[in-house]
């Protein structure tokens, strides 16, 4: 009887299993509804970093996981201050419509505490005092690539006293200028022609670009015997992208990092690689060190640093040697003739108002830095063409 009843036991159990396998398996194919979404929708988001100059503070609504991001995300209506342990209390200079708050700090007291608070709906949320981390210098900036072929990097350098902080986060900026690889003298706009000028503004031969960083870039030297951070990569391109073509441009701002601010990014930039986004969906559990003072049991999301900030940017020349132009075939492109006049792929490279028969044309692709630019020129940059 007890060999039977084991027996029993075991197809019972076998049974059991059998049947939760099955209903896994069914659940491979139905939706997917992860539970809790009304946990990770509507909370407020706070990203920044306290330091020295002007200090950002972003505030969002995070959104659900099935949910896309609008501007009716953007905190525009909040109060934001930065407080000093000694009372002092800076206020927001400035507010944009993104949900962006500029608050201007000045010179921070190393000795001293620094903590956010935001005011929004009759709620008061504060982050935790934090003395500020001292960040070193950016030794250096490079653009670097393995060989042919292979992505364009770019990368900083930098090194800390021993004892000091080991974890590091990057921001940067971009500028480039790019050129057309064919003059568009003429265009034909409505039926009207429309004559471009390469010694005014008036063209579509040289444009500008700009971008800055997109995902969070850290690094940390705790593991190693040396305090050292060598050739970081923080951003990665196409060897043929054109922002290498004529002339780059870049800006690194560099934070060090208390730890539990590191690992709270860590965990955020692993979440951003699984999410797709800053900002949608964020972890209820993310919670950082900011809190609602007023209601404790109101969830907020962020972690308010306290840091210096160092930069460096430059110049590369060094584009001429890592720059890889793909073959566009532009120059097989061009043509002659009046049947090409309404054909909207084509643009003006010669145009002889006298000899309308003898006009020149090329594919418009060919001739419009608009596709990786605009006419917005930076007022610093170092040429004279418009």
């Amino acid at each position: 009887m007890r060999k039977d009843a084991k027996i029993r036991r075991y197809i019972k159990g076998f049974r059991w299993r059998l049947g939760a396998l099955l209903l896994l398996l069914s659940a491979c194919v139905t939706d997917y509804e992860p539970k809790g979404l009304e946990q990770v929708r509507d909370l407020l988001v706070v990203d920044g970093i306290i330091t020295n100059g002007e200090t950002t503070i972003r505030l969002r609504r995070s959104v659900g996981l099935t949910d896309n991001f609008t501007k009716d995300e953007f905190v525009n209506n909040a109060k934001v201050v930065v407080e000093r342990e000694d009372g002092a209390v800076f206020a927001c200079a400035d507010s944009s419509e993104k949900g962006e708050y500029k608050v201007d700090m000045g010179d921070l007291d190393q000795g001293s505490g620094y903590r956010l608070r935001v005011s929004l709906d009759g709620l008061e949320y504060e982050s935790d005092y934090l003395k500020p981390e001292i960040t070193p210098p950016i030794d250096s900036i490079s653009l670097l690539k393995k060989g042919q072929g292979a992505d364009v990097r770019l990368c900083v350098s930098t090194h800390n006293a021993p004892g000091q902080s080991s974890y590091y986060r990057w921001m940067y900026k971009e500028n480039w200028e790019v050129q057309a690889e064919l003059y568009m003298e003429a265009e034909k706009i409505d039926n009207v022609v429309v004559m471009y000028d390469l010694l005014t503004s008036n063209n579509w031969y040289y444009c500008w670009g700009k971008d800055s960083s997109k995902v969070i870039s850290l690094g940390s030297s705790d593991r190693l015997t040396e305090n050292v951070i060598a050739n970081k990569s923080i951003a990665s391109y196409h060897p043929g992208n054109r922002r290498f073509s004529v002339m780059y441009h870049a800006e690194v701002e560099q934070y060090a990092l208390h730890r539990e601010a590191y690992d709270y990014y860590f965990n955020l930039q692993k979440n951003i690689e699984e999410s797709g986004s800053l900002f949608a969906p964020i972890p209820s559990e993310m919670k950082g060190n900011i809190r609602c003072v007023t209601d404790p049991e109101v969830p907020v999301i962020g972690f308010v640093e306290v840091a210096t900030v160092t930069r460096l940017k430059r110049f590369f020349p060094e584009i001429k040697k890592i720059y890889e132009p793909e073959i566009t075939g532009c120059s097989n492109t061009i043509v002659q003739g009046l049947e090409y006049e309404d054909n909207s792929d084509y643009g003006y490279v010669v145009y002889n108002p006298m000899d309308p028969e003898s006009n020149v044309y090329a594919l418009k692709r060919c001739m419009d830095c608009g596709r990786f630019g605009s006419k917005q020129k930076p007022s610093w940059w170092p040429n004279n063409h418009l």
